[in-house]
């Protein structure tokens, strides 16, 4: 009796290619995931560093600072409006940054799950 298996091994190869491939679109995600909260660190650390100068610079200048600028306020007001959109940036960053910390770590659970899977159905992987 003669039984193909033509149909199960193009099954079995597709299968295996199908986890190759995700598995490296999962590793992509989580490198460019990785890349995103370290420039999120970056512009959060630049953040601080801008406001510590600008407070240091403006509690160093005297609050009865007459001078204007060209739109007619006070470089105090200029000063404190830019403190408070600087504020601002820096309370979205640290937001974007918690929610691509919990991201990546969402993303790297599941790739060790599925790279347990994958190790437990056929071959194994190194895990992370």
């Amino acid at each position: 009796m003669y039984v193909c298996m033509c149909g199960k091994a193009e099954n079995r190869n597709g299968g295996e290619q199908l986890r190759e491939e995700k598995a490296a679109i999962q590793n992509a995600m989580e490198a460019e995931s990785e890349s995103q909260v370290h420039r999120l660190v970056r512009e959060i650390e630049d953040l601080k560093r801008q406001l510590t100068s600008s407070s240091s610079n403006s509690s160093s200048s005297s609050p009865t600072t007459s001078s204007t600028n060209g739109y007619g306020t006070t470089g105090m007001e200029a000063l404190q409006r830019e403190n408070v959109e600087l504020r601002q940036r820096l309370m979205d960053m640290e937001r974007d940054y918690s929610r691509m910390m919990r991201l990546n770590e969402e993303y790297r659970e599941e790739l060790i799950g599925f790279r347990r899977r994958v190790a437990s159905h056929s071959f194994s992987l190194p895990l992370l």
